[in-house]
């Protein structure tokens, strides 16, 4: 079931593309982009500072520089 994921926005996207809203469009992907990355962000801060001793597989490059004390 976890494909309707995928088909269901695709399929909205498309129909709403016939509908000549193109600047609409553009402007809803943007915000929803901007959001995304903005929550990523935010996530991964508070992540390293409430979960500061967590193992992490992956060490960004300088990502000691980054590290916050409570």
């Amino acid at each position: 079931m976890r494909h309707w994921a995928l088909i269901i926005p695709r399929v909205t996207g498309f129909i709403c593309s016939l509908s000549g809203e193109g600047q609409l469009m553009i402007n809803i992907v943007v915000v929803g982009a901007t959001l995304s990355y903005a929550l990523q962000s935010m996530s991964d801060l508070l992540l390293k500072r409430n979960f500061a001793d967590l193992h992490r597989p992956y060490n960004a490059p300088g990502g000691q520089r980054l590290h916050t004390s409570h």
